[in-house]
């Protein structure tokens, strides 16, 4: 999960984490970015209006990755 509002990353995660899923969180973009290169990801939530990378541009370039597309 990439979502740079810590309030709503901790509801999601619990929201996810009763249900029995593996939750990582990333404050941000980059963070998101470098979490999903080292340890792909099988599903991404992503926060659109962020400050620096917004989640289009992250969206974008996990399309590209060749561990993430």
């Amino acid at each position: 999960m990439i979502e740079d509002d810590a309030q709503v990353r901790a509801l999601l995660a619990a929201i996810l984490e009763s249900e029995d899923y593996e939750v990582r969180g990333a404050t941000g973009g980059v963070e998101g970015l470098t979490l999903a290169d080292t340890d792909p990801p099988d599903v991404v939530l992503l926060d659109l209006q962020m400050p620096g990378m917004n989640g289009h541009d992250v969206c974008r370039v996990l399309r590209q990755g060749p561990k993430t597309r």
